[in-house]
């Protein structure tokens, strides 16, 4: 029986593996296609720059703080 068992087993695990694969690779292909890019698209022709990348005289990566807080606010967190 064992064999029979494996052979029921692979015959059943083969097929569904094999769609499966497929099946998630178009879905991510139509998930890439259909939001992805779109949005991409849509923000590009506005023209935002939501990682702000196109800044203009940039000589550092750091993001320059615009409030400082007082030692007061760190034990009063929420």
């Amino acid at each position: 029986m064992p064999k029979l068992g494996r052979i029921a087993y692979l015959a059943v695990y083969l097929p569904t593996s094999i769609i499966g694969y497929v099946v998630s690779n178009v879905m991510l292909t139509l998930m890439f296609f259909l939001v992805i890019t779109p949005l991409g698209i849509v923000l590009k022709l506005t023209g935002k720059d939501l990682l702000q990348q196109r800044r203009q005289n940039r000589t550092t990566q750091w993001t320059p703080v615009k409030e400082t807080k007082t030692e007061d606010s760190y034990y009063r967190q929420f």
